[in-house]
């Protein structure tokens, strides 16, 4: 990710209820999305925690927005997460014997139902092993990347804009891996 700006907000979010629909899509400015937390600084949640991290580009424009989530249980070494963002519905499905939750729900409550749909509809792009799972994806309107750390005790969620150039993204990535020293702080 380039060097610019890094806004992080916590936020308890809920999913039964959530304020409005997050406003800080890629390509916003700095001072829409100033705004838009202005508004809607917390609400409550059930499972865990999520932080939504917004990254600037250098003509302080939204360039991504990341979903780190944590369940409660998270410092614990026993944890198991069970929040998946995936293209796929998980209904039903079990991780080391819970049942997993569809990351949708929290897709929906931060971009809505068309963000969500269009990464429903995405194109898996690449996947990276690292402590987990890390898919890059091209969708219509955005792209998206996805990680799920070992245990599912960490999730990330990110809607990246088109203007980003996804390939570099990943090439970056994967340097990085290979030589952390590399990389920005």
């Amino acid at each position: 990710m380039n060097k610019a700006l890094r806004f992080a907000f916590p936020l308890l979010v809920s999913y039964l209820s959530f304020s409005s629909i997050a406003q800080a899509l890629p390509d916003m400015t700095a001072n829409a999305v100033d705004a838009w937390f202005r508004r809607n600084r917390s609400v409550e949640m059930a499972n865990g925690t999520a932080r939504l991290s917004v990254f600037f580009n250098d003509q302080n424009n939204v360039e991504a927005e990341v979903i780190d989530h944590r369940p409660k249980c998270y410092l614990s070494p026993e944890c198991v997460g069970r929040v998946l963002f995936q293209k796929v519905n998980s209904s039903g499905g079990q991780i080391e014997g819970g049942a997993i939750v569809s990351g949708d729900n929290l897709i929906k409550k931060f971009w809505g139902q068309k963000i969500l749909d269009d990464f429903k509809k995405s194109t898996l792009v690449e996947t990276v092993y690292d402590s987990g799972p890390n898919r890059w994806y091209r969708g219509e309107l955005y792209n998206y990347k996805t990680w799920h750390y070992t245990g599912y005790t960490i999730v990330h969620f990110g809607v990246v804009s088109k203007k980003s150039d996804q390939a570099k993204r990943i090439r970056e990535y994967k340097v990085c891996m290979e030589n952390p020293a590399s990389c920005d702080p």
